[in-house]
């Protein structure tokens, strides 16, 4: 929709017509402005060049989204623009950030801002050739040959890599193949982005990391490597684009709108119609249901897996025994560098007293109360929901002795230390290096955020795998199954030195999970078959589309989608209790996309997350 930018009592100096997005959350709406001849040369003007303007009295920043338009006011009552900022998103990402706007529910304007540069960029650097002479020659090892199938394939494929197969023989091939245009590389986190850069670099290849070589990805001909705002890159036409640990959820934009990196790479490869690689060892149960899969040979895949042990803790071992089994004294007490993985912070998360057998609630909230170390030195309850804090005493006995049920990291770091007899360091996503215990530590444990702290190990350890397969969301065992992955790529460097077999050790009361004997055996397929059966006869993406909805005017929004105008058909399903959240569910990301389109924003606050990760 374009309006005029407001109106003025004189003539307007002549120059050409522009049609701008501001770069304003509550604003949806396109403007015109003059652009005046003493700023036409400034930058290039072009679709996606960034503009500074003033609407309603303040100074705003935005993007030109036409050029040359023809304007519904008088050419008289336009203002000029103030500025021209530098380079913004190519043509093709204006295009895209409307088609996630709509598949997502949200505002072109959001993307934009992701597919912007850090810095104002006025002038790109010179094209220089992406460098692919001193890659090596052509492979003949199944990953190779694998990846050599996917890109001679049209549209998006599947890259099935087992752990301790290396993905940058992937990305050697797919520079091989798009070296003339470039290719854009996808990554979870900025550091394996760095990492990768520095590899290729080494090579003589041409690398634009983002987000700091945005002007070099601009110039195209190179790899551009990102992480999950790298689906924005400004990169016109690469010649391919690989996504590395396509299930990893870091790919999901938590803030609204909640695009994921992966849908957004192939919907820009199809529009391109250029291949697209989603590598993984665990290929995500979506990307099974919907793209072709390019596996190696059984024994390939097999014997890059490490060993995994699982100890079976239900007949053998009795209910109220603690959480460290027998048979890990020996690795525990080994030389090996080891981590031990428990999703639960602090000392526990649910004790019950030894009296009476009564669990510790909160008195205020009835949640459950965490044994905690206060900053005094004293024991205390703490609330996991409100933080309200009490002495550590029975509400029903007054005893103050009790069992921990579920300990957390801090508690299972003591009883590993005693075990293990030598230094144990406590790891989660709030530890500062160096300051969770000794820096000589040979045995890490924390919550999975110490697979991603630890370089490498030769052994890593599940304590309680069974909170993690039976979480109260319908992607558990999936998410389940990427951390065991995570964890075989962690001892990955052993396993490809043959100086040491790298082993992954479970403990758990289900030994015959499907997740389980996927690891065990080496075939993920164990899994994802079964798993995506299940999806369907359960109506569960991504068999369907689904949507979360929650906030102040969640009601407004379902009441909407429940009765839409009368010439919309009734394309969802909402579900949820009457306070909310709701969930909404459709055929297709087609059709909840078009049903949530039909629908007015609420004035009131709401959140839509559209494909949930966590529900």
């Amino acid at each position: 929709m374009s309006q005029t930018s407001g109106s003025s009592p004189s003539p307007q100096p002549a120059g050409r017509l522009i049609r701008v997005l501001p770069d304003e959350p509550g604003i949806n709406k396109t403007f015109d402005y003059i652009l005046p001849a003493r700023l036409a040369g400034s930058a290039s003007v072009r679709l996606g060049s960034i503009v500074r303007f003033g609407l309603h009295g303040r100074q705003l920043r935005g993007w030109v989204t036409g050029l040359d338009v023809t304007s519904a006011a008088e050419t008289g009552r336009l203002k000029e623009i103030t500025k021209v900022s530098g380079f913004g998103p190519p043509r093709e990402i204006l295009s895209l950030s409307r088609w996630a706007a709509h598949r997502w529910w949200g505002r072109p304007a959001s993307m934009l801002r992701t597919a912007s540069p850090p810095r104002s960029v006025l002038a790109l650097p010179a094209l220089r050739p992406i460098g692919h002479g001193l890659l090596p020659s052509p492979s003949a090892d199944e990953a190779s040959s694998i990846a050599r199938s996917a890109l001679a394939h049209p549209g998006p494929g599947v890259v099935r890599l087992p752990p301790a197969s290396d993905p940058y023989v992937v990305l050697i091939e797919a520079i091989r193949f798009g070296a003339e245009r470039g290719v854009l590389v996808l990554v979870p986190s900025l550091a394996e982005a760095s990492t990768y850069a520095r590899r290729l670099r080494r090579l003589g290849v041409s690398v634009a990391l983002l987000p700091d070589d945005w002007a070099r990805a601009a110039v195209g001909g190179c790899v551009v490597i990102g992480s999950r705002s790298g689906a924005w890159a400004p990169i016109a036409h690469p010649g391919a684009i690989v996504v590395l640990d396509e299930h990893d959820d870091g790919y999901a934009q938590e803030q609204m709108p909640t695009w994921n990196a992966r849908d957004v790479a192939v919907e820009r490869g199809a529009r391109l119609q250029i291949p697209v690689l989603l590598v993984s060892p665990v290929v995500s149960v979506a990307s099974v249901h919907k793209y072709p899969v390019f596996a190696p040979s059984r024994n390939y895949e097999r014997s890059r897996w490490p060993l995994v042990e699982v100890i079976d803790r239900s007949e053998a071992e009795p209910w109220r025994q603690g959480l460290l089994s027998d048979r890990l004294a020996p690795i525990l007490r080994s030389d090996e560098v080891v981590v031990c993985i428990l999703n639960r912070k602090g000392r526990s998360s649910l004790c019950v007293c030894i009296g009476c057998s009564s669990a510790a609630r909160c008195e205020r909230c009835d949640g459950a109360l965490a044994l905690n170390d206060a900053d005094s030195g004293d024991r205390v309850f703490r609330c996991q929901r409100c933080s309200l804090t009490r002495p550590v005493l029975c509400s029903s006995c007054g005893r103050a002795s009790f069992k921990n049920v579920r300990m957390g990291i801090t508690r299972a770091r003591e009883e590993i230390e005693a075990l293990a007899l030598r230094p144990v360091c406590e790891l989660s996503a709030e530890s500062v290096d160096g300051s969770d215990g000794p820096t000589n530590a040979k045995i890490f444990v924390g919550t999975e955020a110490a697979l991603h702290r630890v370089p490498s190990a030769d052994t890593v350890i599940f304590l309680d795998i069974d909170s993690e397969l039976f979480a109260p969301r319908y992607r558990a065992a999936e998410q389940a199954l990427a951390l065991l992955a995570r964890a075989a790529r962690l001892v990955s460097p052993a396993v490809r030195r043959g100086q040491r077999e790298g082993r992954v050790v479970v403990q758990t009361r289900v030994p015959d999970h499907e997740v389980l004997r996927a690891i065990v055996l080496g075939d993920p397929t164990r899994f994802t078959e079964p798993e995506l059966e299940r999806r369907r006869s359960l109506n569960l993406p991504p068999a369907v589309a689904l949507a979360e909805v929650s906030g102040a005017g969640a009601k407004t929004l379902v009441e909407a989608l429940r009765n839409p105008p009368a010439h919309h058909d009734q394309l969802v399903e909402v579900a949820g209790p009457p306070e909310g959240p709701y969930l909404v569910r459709a055929a297709s990301a087609d059709a909840l996309a078009t049903a949530l389109a039909a629908c007015e924003r609420p004035a009131e606050r709401v959140r839509v997350e559209v494909d949930p990760s966590r529900v």
